[in-house]
């Protein structure tokens, strides 16, 4: 089994919630990558039977640390509409709350349709190298990247923006799903770390990923390269946003997110 279906193989799962334990494999600096976070949260409501539609809307607030103990996953459905279906959940450890969520899911219908939003020029995934920057996260190793822009270099210049773009898929390869594109949206480094060429204390407060693709549209990905484009906007008192968009190589619009990142100034 792929080991981002392991991370989302739950211990037991009933009607109110559900409960498990994140590997090492998806370890961050603390505690387990957010995006597998998001894609765990989104994985209790996706594999319950009472959903209705597709994932549409996630998003994850951060409360506190989590660790590897086992977590337990309350869910509640809120409201089920004819068109879509709202979700909440807190996901606890040890009594303590450590993050809260809402997930949206839609039934798509065919309707007039548009992206005003172009996919940018870039090379192709072949013609850029695989780079990993070496900073000792082992969820990194989860994923192979072809940056074609904006890596961390701790010791360069400073830049003069956080502009980051760059192929990336599993590693190994896996067929894209809502589930693995949720948590493709938080492989981005803080935007400071790219904007200043430094690591400093920095974390996610919170995530919204909205997903645009259709089921046709995740079967025409496959397990290709998904092009990711990050930026931040402002930098202000300790936070700052961060929006990415993610393509298809086809130059489908699949994905957009946005957060609020806290940085500790050093």
């Amino acid at each position: 089994m792929h080991s981002f279906d392991q991370a989302l193989l739950f211990h037991d799962q009933s009607l109110d919630g559900c409960t498990g334990q994140f590997p090492g494999s998806y370890a961050n600096m603390v505690g387990p990558f957010g995006g597998i976070i998001a894609a765990v949260l989104v994985q209790s409501v996706l594999s319950h039977p009472d959903r209705q539609g597709d994932l549409a809307a996630v998003t994850v607030n951060f409360a506190a640390p989590i660790g590897q103990e086992l977590y337990e996953i309350h869910l509640q459905n809120v409201r089920t509409n004819r068109t879509n279906q709202h979700w909440q959940l807190q996901l606890q450890q040890q009594g303590h709350i450590c993050a809260t969520a809402t997930v949206l899911l839609i039934t798509r219908r065919q309707t007039w349709h548009d992206t005003e939003l172009s996919m940018p020029s870039v090379p192709l995934p072949e013609d850029v190298p695989v780079l990993n920057p070496a900073v000792g996260l082992a969820w990194m190793d989860r994923y192979e990247f072809r940056f074609i822009e904006g890596i961390l270099a701790p010791g360069s210049p400073s830049q003069a923006d956080a502009l980051t773009r760059l192929w990336m898929r599993d590693q190994p390869a896996r067929p894209l799903d809502a589930q693995a594109l949720v948590a493709m949206s938080d492989v981005f480094f803080p935007r400071i770390y790219v904007r200043r060429q430094q690591m400093v204390p920095a974390g996610t407060v919170t995530l919204t990923t909205y997903i645009h693709a259709s089921a046709e549209e995740f079967t025409l990905c496959g397990d290709d390269y998904i092009l990711g484009e990050a930026r931040a906007c402002r930098y202000q008192q300790s936070y700052f946003d961060q929006r990415a968009e993610l393509w298809s190589r086809s130059g489908i619009l699949l994905a957009t997110s946005s957060q609020l990142v806290y940085f500790k100034d050093i």
